[in-house]
């Protein structure tokens, strides 16, 4: 419950860095001459810091998209493990506090 009651607080965040993510794979499409799916593909994969290798960049442009992709991916994830910290954390100690009552 509280990690949705925190995820509802940064919903907005979270839309902005989908929205940017999205732009950042059209662009990376544009740049990179690929397909929109294959694009959303390569932002997701950069995005999580998994990188496969099966799309690699091959313009400049192409390689700082993917840069700016692995930094807001990490911000994204950052953001989603603060959020379930913060909702565990609140989760004990409301189970503390129930078991001293």
């Amino acid at each position: 419950m509280a990690f949705w009651r925190a995820l509802a607080a940064v919903s907005r965040v979270l839309l902005a860095i989908f929205a940017l993510h999205a732009l950042l794979a059209w662009m990376f499409a544009r740049v990179e001459n690929l397909d929109i799916g294959r694009s959303l593909y390569f932002a997701a994969i950069t995005g999580f810091t998994v990188g496969y290798g099966d799309i690699v960049p091959t313009t400049t442009a192409g390689r700082v998209i993917a840069v700016v992709l692995s930094f807001i991916g990490v911000v994204f994830v950052g953001i989603i493990v603060a959020i379930a910290t913060a909702a565990l954390n609140q989760g004990m100690r409301s189970t503390a506090e129930q078991e001293t009552d």
